[in-house]
């Protein structure tokens, strides 16, 4: 994550709610917050840091996603 993503993301649920995104659920699913718990129940391994974009947005994340390729996507682009 980035700029106050980074520096918030944890304590305002920001790290389930991208989660609870890849895993296909909508905003208004009551189980966001067990979403890191889903994820993980299907072998899904995630984790989050900080990450270095020039010039980004304050709310922007950066996804690597890995699979059978390493594919980088960014939520917000200036």
């Amino acid at each position: 994550m980035y700029g106050s993503f980074f520096a918030t993301g944890k304590d305002h649920g920001t790290q389930k709610a991208l989660v609870a995104g890849l895993l296909g659920m909508l905003p208004d699913d009551p189980k966001i917050p067990e979403s890191l718990e889903e994820a993980e129940k299907q072998g899904i391994k995630i984790s989050f840091g900080k990450s270095s974009l020039k010039d980004g947005h304050p709310n922007s994340v950066e996804l690597i996603l890995e699979g059978i390729e390493k594919v980088t996507y960014y939520s917000l682009k200036n």
